[in-house]
């Protein structure tokens, strides 16, 4: 067969995949033009698609559906030259018995104009072997068509050798307008695109998801023959950075990488290689389809036939709960496979609504793993889980670790960092007291506040006696006189670190020889004392609120100060944060912006409200005012210190929404929306998007995109916030309650949390340093909630907890981290405990009546005390209240509990 006549490369192939801003941005510096793009482009169509190739090249340069454009056109000018990858590029590492050794080939490295084989309208076909180079040892034919109306990349690949040759690795680059270099946030949202990778083999897919959230979404689907194996960033002269993640490519095989750069991780799925005889042909294709908004995406792959899953709760999975996995596809399921054997219980069970197949699925074994399931056809789909521990141990586990292994007691500490939780070091077993990053030793900034502020949290959910009076030394030893000033002009203020490099200062103290200290990562000691920095405010106000919190509902658990001093501390710090200079300049700088955390400054100003302290309110919510009028006017009013950011949207979100100023809550949701997927894998499942923070929290610094970073757990307040007030909206609850569970992944067997999830197929593993974890388990603390739903397809089903029905009587166990917050989304209610912990709910669908059952008292919780709301108008349901006979204080009712055994309240119910 000769592959260079056009007339049948289709039918070829076809046979062969049977078988198996506002301110103008500089221009772009212009680069060498290798690939020809000067000589002119080629134009096709699609439905919805307008599509442009590199004459010479015949690699994609321009997709464009609907309107919205997909592909860095407007930065083609400064990736014409060999090394940079194009949209139709093809990377392989092959061997044969004569040559044992892996060796790469790449149509990026040396370009060379393609041989047009194109013989029909939309349709491109070109003879690409002369572009691996002259040893190169096959054929290779590549073809751009159009069927049905979508588009499709085709590759066929001939060994024209006389020995079999071993394919090792196969990748194809995915080129997308990630580049976020030289534009404003505005410029940003609406010309700039993420890619967010399935990586489920025969039905993995890539979804590109504008930074808006809003328009068309585009998915790079799987075809029979080439799996997604493995997403793996691309090396091109311009190197990743804080505006630009890298360009990645869809790996088909993987065994190559596997056996040298990437053998000392656990893949994603098994490696894989295939051989190729001589004289025989390999089919590679990937097809390229348009769903109307990132919530459509499930029935837009549904409705191309590829096969789709929905995990309930989602895909971490802690010990004891049971979870449900509904897949749709055109082929019945023929087998399950867990890996390890073992790690989970997987159980097909019955058909349900919508073409979905229920599989019953349950943790057993800690840890990463792999479900892979066989279709009929021999499709294999894999998704991907991790086990924990129950939640709640899992949460106590940390609690015991940062009151032990990161309890800080050097009283001869001469930066006064004693008694404190201090950043730790996984790898080392020891804690961090020195980093060139002083920040990480010093208290300060996100990568060494963090720890503190996860212990703060902790005590807030899950407060005990010891863990509370070691809290409270560090509050009057440590974060009150030096990491928060106690006197004098900056009274108040938050220095940026406790720790500094500065050897003429402490006489006798060694400073790490090994470390460099040169960088300006290294602070002085009056750098590190500078108040300036807005994102270090919230931090020290959930210190307080939390104990707050603890002293006000649990009492005799506090014993240092009562509740009003830490009411009050809180309040004078969000006071200091938003003050004036005399001058009229601001005191603190970045408090303009959004900040992370910031939904803690929300629950001070309400809990100033409920006390009664309206002077104290009335300032705060004026400040307040203030700075979400200034985000009204902006398009998108979500900046940080850094050129974009995941951050700001969490806080611009509440304030927005606390003001009625929803149209802007919606553009912050939908922010997140774009960078914050729903998939069928633990990590890439509700993680918002960040890959810049391992240079400035981890131990293995570099850029990368990071599994599970404190992105994943504040951007789940916004998601979470708004389902409750849309039950209806069942994506917000499945991306909010994924980021929201993320935070739970990153805590070890030993209760040591991890800063991030290292991505790169060549770590896969979890960084070593605890680092700027805290803000992630704060956005836990504040989701950790049970939610119970009517799905319209899978019918009842709890995120947090296990289900059991009786007739209309549905009563949930809450297993969550927490167990204080519950939601029943066919009434919109939300019932939140200040005290106590929810032991069942008991739902009755028919008559409405809901009851709840509240565990046992103790000595510190003689009293439950319960606070209910409606944020979701559900039509033709009435309202609840609390039973009239229980007391009030402060907006909780408070109910009395028993020692030994649970307490039952019914809610009182109104009908419309």
């Amino acid at each position: 067969m000769n592959l260079l006549q056009s007339k049948s490369l289709a039918l070829i192939f076809a046979a062969l995949i049977a078988s198996y801003g506002l301110a103008q941005r500089p221009q772009p510096k212009p680069s060498p033009d290798d690939i020809g793009f000067g000589h002119g482009t080629i134009q096709m169509e699609a439905p919805g698609l307008k599509l442009q190739f590199i004459k010479d090249s015949q690699t994609l340069v321009s997709l464009a559906a609907n309107g919205h454009e997909f592909l860095p056109l407007d930065r083609q000018a400064g990736r014409n030259a060999n090394g940079y990858y194009q949209f139709g590029d093809l990377n392989l590492r092959i061997r044969s018995k004569n040559q044992p050794e892996w060796k790469s080939y790449s149509t990026a490295s040396q370009r060379k104009p393609v041989e047009d084989l194109s013989g029909q309208s939309n349709e491109l076909w070109s003879n690409i072997t002369k572009t691996f180079g002259p040893d190169f040892p096959l054929a290779v034919t590549r073809g751009w068509h159009v069927s049905g109306g979508h588009l499709f990349l085709n590759f066929i690949i001939k060994n024209n050798t006389s020995e079999p040759i071993e394919i090792g690795g196969l990748g194809i680059p995915l080129v997308l307008n990630n580049i976020i270099s030289d534009r404003n946030l505005k410029e940003a949202h609406e010309k700039c695109a993420f890619s967010d990778p399935y990586i489920g083999k025969d039905a993995g897919y890539v979804q590109v998801t504008r930074l808006s959230g809003e328009g068309p979404a585009l998915i790079i689907a799987a075809r029979p023959g080439s799996p997604l194996e493995a997403y793996h960033l691309l090396n091109e002269p311009t190197r990743p950075n804080q505006t630009f993640e890298g360009m990645f490519e869809w790996m088909v095989h993987s065994s190559a990488y596997a056996d040298n750069e990437w053998k000392t991780a656990n893949q994603w799925n098994v490696p894989s290689s295939s051989f190729l005889p001589p004289g025989q042909l390999k089919a590679i294709s990937l097809q390229f389809l348009v769903s109307p908004s990132i919530r459509d995406i499930e029935k837009t792959l549904i409705a191309n036939h590829r096969p789709v899953a929905v995990g309930i709760p989602g895909y971490i999975l802690p010990d004891g709960q049971k979870a449900k996995l509904f897949v749709n596809y055109d082929k019945p399921i023929k087998s399950l496979e867990v890996e390890p054997r073992g790690a989970l219980i997987a159980k097909v069970g019955d058909k349900v609504k919508g073409g979905y197949v229920a599989i019953d699925v349950q943790g057993v074994s800690w840890g990463r793993s792999r479900l892979t399931i066989t279709y009929a056809d021999r499709t294999e789909q894999t998704v991907h889980y991790d086990v924990t521990k129950p939640a709640f141990m899992t949460v106590g586990d940390m609690g015991r670790f940062l009151n032990n292994q990161q309890w800080f007691t050097d009283t001869s500490d001469p930066f006064h960092r004693a008694p404190s939780y201090i950043s730790y070091d996984r790898e080392a077993k020891q804690q961090v007291t020195q980093d060139s990053r002083v920040w990480i030793s010093g208290l300060g900034d996100e990568g060494g506040s963090g720890s503190f502020v996860a212990a703060a949290m902790k005590n807030f959910g899950q407060p005990v006696k010891s863990e509370v009076d070691q809290f409270e030394q560090f509050v009057d030893g440590v974060l009150w006189g030096n990491i928060q000033f106690k006197d004098g002009p900056n009274k108040f203020g938050v220095r940026k670190s406790t720790f500094f490099y500065e050897p003429a200062l402490v006489p006798g103290f060694e400073y790490d020889p090994k470390r460099n200290w040169t960088s300006w990562t290294s602070w002085n000691k009056k750098a590190s004392e500078d108040i300036g920095r807005g994102y270090n405010y919230p931090h020290v106000v959930a210190s307080y609120w939390s104990m707050y919190r603890v002293a006000r509902n649990y009492p005799g658990m506090a014993t240092h100060h009562d509740w009003k001093w830490y009411l009050n501390q809180a309040y004078e710090t969000v006071n200091f944060m938003t003050s004036k200079n005399p001058n009229g300049s601001p005191k603190v700088w970045y408090v303009d912006l959004g900040l992370m955390e910031g939904t803690i400054l929300i629950r001070v100003l309400e809990d100033l409200k409920r006390e009664g302290w309206t002077e104290q309110a009335n300032l705060i919510e004026a400040r307040m005012k203030g700075r979400a009028d200034q985000w009204v006017k902006q398009e998108y009013p979500f900046g940080s210190e850094m050129a974009w950011d995941s951050t700001g949207q969490e806080e611009v979100y509440g304030w927005c929404k606390y003001f009625g100023r929803n149209d802007k809550a919606m553009v912050s949701l939908n922010s997140i929306i774009g960078y914050m997927p729903t998939l069928p894998h633990w990590g890439y499942n509700g993680n918002a998007r960040r890959y810049w923070d391992f240079l400035y929290g981890g131990k293995l610094s570099r850029i990368e995109r990071q599994l599970h970073h404190y992105g994943s757990g504040l951007n789940a307040i916004p998601m979470l916030t708004e389902y409750r007030e849309h039950p209806d909206d069942f994506y917000l609850l499945r991306a909010g309650y994924g980021g929201a569970m993320g935070a739970l992944s990153n805590i070890d067997q030993d209760g040591c949390a991890s800063v991030a999830f290292h991505s790169f197929p060549s770590t896969l593993k979890w960084d070593a340093y605890t680092g700027d974890y805290g803000p992630n388990f704060l956005g836990h603390a504040l989701n950790a909630a049970t939610y119970l739903v009517d799905h319209p397809d899978f019918g009842w089903q709890a995120f947090g907890g296990n289900i059991a029905r009786s007739g209309d009587k549905v009563t949930v166990t809450p297993l969550d981290s927490f167990r204080r917050q519950f939601y029943i989304a066919p009434l919109g209610l939300w019932l939140t405990l200040d005290a106590g912990n929810f032991h069942a709910i008991e739902y009755n669908a028919k008559t409405k009546r809901v009851r709840i059952e509240l565990s046992d008292g103790d000595e510190f919780t003689p009293a439950a005390r319960l606070n209910l709301s409606q944020p979701a108008k559900v039509k033709g349901v009435g309202t609840y209240s609390l039973p009239k006979s229980l007391a009030v204080d402060a907006g909780a009712a408070t109910i009395p509990l028993k020692r030994t055994e649970t307490t039952w309240i019914e809610l009182e119910f109104h009908a419309n």
